[in-house]
């Protein structure tokens, strides 16, 4: 797997953080699509990952909310899993 790392995270925050307040909804979809692969693919500072929080519970729509749960719910399951292999030593 591709790490992502921190210069590249720069580029992506500005569009990424229109993207998921944007109201097209294909340049949102895009956004939580994207968020969900760099949970992935990098670490999270707690900046950007509040920053992250904050942009997408700005979002008003019913069908973009439950997106938004589903990607909030992945990026939890990836802190704690992050946290474990921390915590371990490895």
């Amino acid at each position: 797997m591709n790490q992502v790392n921190e210069l590249q995270m720069t580029h992506l925050l500005k569009s990424l953080f229109r993207g998921l307040t944007s109201p097209l909804e294909d340049y949102v979809a895009a956004s939580y699509m994207i968020v969900a692969q760099l949970t992935r693919r990098t670490q999270f500072s707690p900046q950007i990952f509040h920053g992250i929080v904050n942009k997408v519970a700005a979002v008003c729509c019913l069908a973009s909310f439950k997106v938004f749960i589903v990607v909030y719910l992945r990026i939890l399951v990836f802190w704690d899993v992050m946290l474990c292999h921390w915590s371990s030593g490895s």
